[in-house]
């Protein structure tokens, strides 16, 4: 049944030009029949001049139970969009402030709320984490060190300082039967002595790759110099030119050193000896005092910065004398064995110093720093005393370490050099 309000619509439309078909359209989509609207097309009459407000299409007669034509802003897709638009930005900008929370709260509670472990939780953890658990990694290490009162031969006590610097990487693990850890590593070692009226030095730059129970070295530089004012010492002058002579004929090649012997060549640490070794580090007997000094990012790795003075009772050495003679039963009756043991031992029960950097994810060692380590060399009589620091980085990760080509045995090029056979 058309209205008077039906017609009307029809009228104003067809006065702004809207196609017949769309005004049908328009009217189907809110319930009007056909009948309906082609009555209602019938009746309309010229349309009025077009109406600056915008249409309002009328709703059919209460009996129908048609659908309300709704409001122009209803009758509008774009009005739609920017209503779902609008609610699409407030719940992304909702789920940003919710993620943003959350991350605060994590940071805060990691930062100011988590208490941070105990510095003998630190050391026992980083140590069993890091002991045998570590199949490859990249390595820096540096080691300086004095030596006085030394005494060889019944010659005048000599004097020495030496440093030692070592960058590469190692793989393989040492426990459960393993073989021997692979190793590569660009080395420098430089010291200097004094014997009475005499002064000397050493240096050597040079690589170094270990496999098994295969050394090989490449030497890119060496040299020794030794100086005299006495001159009983003159053939010692003569031998170390002679030795500054030959040393050109070992760089520049890859020199595969005499094999190790059988203790060397043999699996490192197995199942129990690893659970010997963690015993010890976690009874914590030779923590004398430690602290947590602070946190360091160790290549890259957020780590906890533990300080601690260490000072064993001998459980040390009596548990590396164990594992020795475990490996090699004849040490037990070899005397310059038990004597180098007691040095060790005496060396052991000194105070060090200790600076750990422990994983704050992982809890493995990424750094450690040995200071103030000192010892009494039983066979000459020497002071001994030397500082160490070693980093660890990229563990786990794969190491390509191959024995190198066209290597040359050490005896051959000695035998070549003193047989004048060309290499």
């Amino acid at each position: 049944m058309t209205t008077p309000e039906l017609v009307a619509f029809i009228k104003e439309q067809k006065a702004k030009g809207v196609p017949r078909e769309a005004i049908s359209a328009m009217l189907s989509g809110q319930g009007w029949t056909v009948a309906d609207i082609e009555e209602g097309m019938a009746t309309a009459e010229p349309a009025p001049a077009p109406s600056s407000l915008p249409p309002v299409p009328p709703a059919p007669a209460a009996p129908a139970m048609r659908p309300a034509m709704p409001s122009a802003r209803a009758l509008s897709p774009l009005s739609s969009r920017h209503a779902h638009g609008a609610k699409l930005f407030a719940a992304i900008i909702a789920a940003i402030v919710v993620c943003l929370g959350g991350a605060g709260a994590y940071a805060y509670y990691q930062l100011v709320v988590a208490p941070t472990p105990s510095a003998s939780e630190l050391i026992s953890q980083g140590m069993a984490n890091t002991l045998g658990n570590i199949s490859s990694a990249r390595f820096e290490a540096t080691t300086t060190g004095t030596v006085s009162g030394a005494s060889i031969a019944g010659n005048p006590p000599f004097s020495s300082s030496f440093s030692f610097e070592a960058a590469g990487s190692f793989s393989g693990s040492v426990v459960d039967g393993a073989p021997y850890n692979k190793l590569s590593s660009d080395i420098k070692a430089h010291a200097t002595f004094d014997v009475g009226t005499s002064t000397g030095s050493l240096a050597v730059d040079a690589k170094a790759i270990v496999i098994g129970k295969d050394s090989y070295l490449y030497i890119n530089d060496a040299s020794v110099s030794y100086r005299s004012s006495d001159p009983k010492q003159a053939f010692v002058q003569g031998m170390v030119g002679a030795v500054n002579g030959f040393l050109p004929s070992f760089e520049g090649k890859w020199i595969l050193a005499p094999a190790a012997s059988s203790t060397v060549a043999q699996p490192a640490f197995d199942a129990a000896d690893v659970a010997a070794m963690q015993s010890y580090i976690k009874s914590l007997g030779y923590v004398r005092s430690a602290s947590v000094v602070g946190s360091d990012s160790i290549g890259g790795v957020p780590s906890y910065h533990v300080a601690a003075s260490l000072q064993d009772d001998g459980g040390f050495a009596s548990l590396v004398r164990s594992l020795m003679v475990k490996r090699e039963p004849s040490l037990a009756t070899t005397p310059a064995f038990e004597k180098g043991m007691a040095s060790f031992k005496a060396a052991s029960e000194q105070p060090i110093s200790l600076d750990l950097w422990v994983g704050k994810a992982d809890g493995r060692i990424h750094r450690i720093s040995l200071s103030g380590i000192s010892y009494a060399d039983a066979s000459t009589g020497a002071a001994v005393s030397f500082d160490t620091d070693i980093e660890l980085d990229q563990q786990g990760q794969p190491v390509d370490i191959a024995a190198p080509q066209g290597a040359v045995t050490m005896q051959a090029l000695i035998q070549s050099m003193f047989g004048g056979r060309p290499l």
